[in-house]
């Protein structure tokens, strides 16, 4: 069995993806295309490919259109949905691309832009009642007990990342401001 296990190690080692792939930030795409029969802590670096793209577009609108943030962002969310939609039957794309992903950080950014400009939407939000609060995590925590039966359709898969989001995103601000 050890020797197995070590002729298994050495042939994912001898398996890496290709440095370019590694070194441009775009392994999730490698993996969309080839699969994930490689080293497999390597595996763990699709994220921060997604990351690295979000943050390397995010930084070239904000050098250049810094006033369309909050559009822009709800223009990430619809992209995402959309693109979540069309891929719904190819699990690679829903799990890796990066499109899969924008709303996710999207909604991230909106809730710091609100945060930050502390404008009417975050002084309304400072002051929901405890019950819609509570309602609110026990929603959450129902979302979870049944998360397989929730999320069992091709509409409910679609939109998980967004139901997570809002989700995470509430949680974030309530435990910070409220």
């Amino acid at each position: 069995v050890a020797l197995h296990r070590r002729q298994a190690l050495l042939h994912n080692v001898n398996n890496l993806p290709p440095l370019p792939w590694l070194l441009t930030f775009t392994l999730n795409f490698y993996i969309i295309k080839y699969g994930q029969g490689f080293l497999f802590f390597i595996v763990f670096l699709w994220s921060i490919s997604v990351e690295e793209q979000f943050y390397t577009v995010l930084g070239v609108f904000l050098k250049y259109a810094k006033k369309l943030f909050v559009p822009f962002c709800i223009l990430l969310i619809a992209m995402s949905l959309v693109f979540r939609f069309s891929y719904i039957h190819q699990s690679a794309n829903i799990y890796f691309n990066s499109l899969s992903w924008i709303g996710t950080f999207a909604s991230g950014g909106l809730l710091a832009y609100f945060c930050i400009h502390k404008g009417k939407v975050f002084e309304s939000l400072k002051n929901i009642p405890l019950w819609v609060t509570s309602l609110v995590y026990m929603l959450f925590i129902l979302n979870f007990i049944f998360y397989k039966q929730l999320y069992a359709s091709d509409f409910m898969t679609a939109i998980e990342r967004l139901s997570a989001s809002l989700f995470f995103t509430f949680m974030i601000f309530e435990k910070s401001f409220c």
